[in-house]
């Protein structure tokens, strides 16, 4: 019977032999929260389409509501090397397989 917890344990097996997997893994994961954290933000001031957009959200919007409303800039800096990240270390991680 398949389970999930049977895939997660078949991936903490694969992060214990190559670490880069779990490290790319959680770059992945902290920018989509990222991403979230600043939609939400967009949401709170009268953007209720901004779940609906996905790939279309101008993350500027975000950058120019923040000076306007007294919000944290780092989400919008720290966004792009999450993600660029998470992929090279997924990729580095996947190629020591």
């Amino acid at each position: 019977m398949h389970s999930l917890a049977n895939d997660f344990r078949a991936f903490f097996v694969v992060c214990d032999r190559n670490p880069w997997i779990l490290f790319g893994s959680l770059s992945i994961l902290l920018c989509s929260v990222v991403d979230w954290y600043m939609r939400i933000r967009m949401w709170s001031i009268g953007d209720k389409w901004i779940f609906i957009k996905g790939g279309l959200f101008n993350y500027k919007e975000y950058l120019k509501a923040s000076a306007t409303h007294g919000w944290p800039r780092l989400p919008y800096y720290f966004f792009w090397p999450l993600f660029l990240a998470g992929i090279v270390l997924l990729g580095v991680g996947v190629s020591n397989l």
